[in-house]
């Protein structure tokens, strides 16, 4: 988590990576969600009075936590793998843009996530 640290009074947007292998994951109410092995994209956002870039992203590589949110389930997952995250401090690339612009170019889990698309 080289980095985060100095995200500790940042807000803003980020894209959270994961490697995923060929696996199946039970996701909350969601259900049983298959997932094809390879690289996988999660964008989010830390923009409240009370969270940060740095306590959000913490909280996304930790494995154990409670799970709030369909990505907990899949970082939980004892052969997922986080690789990096990419953020966007301020409003320069909101959260909403940030999904829409990832959903243009590359495929998208049905009901996973954010439902704002």
């Amino acid at each position: 988590m080289t980095g985060i640290e100095n995200l500790a009074d940042q807000r803003g947007s980020y894209l959270f990576l994961l490697r995923v292998p060929d696996v199946s994951i039970k996701v909350g109410a969601a259900g049983t969600i298959r997932f094809s092995a390879g690289l996988y994209g999660y964008g989010g956002s830390a923009n409240g009075r009370s969270v940060t870039l740095a306590l959000r992203l913490a909280r996304h590589w930790r494995r154990k936590k409670a799970h709030r949110w369909h990505i907990d389930y899949v970082t939980c997952h004892r052969r997922v793998v986080p690789v990096v995250a990419y953020v966007s401090m301020g409003s320069v690339l909101p959260e909403e843009r940030l999904a829409r612009l990832c959903a243009e170019r590359f495929p998208v889990i049905a009901g996973f996530g954010n439902s704002d698309l």
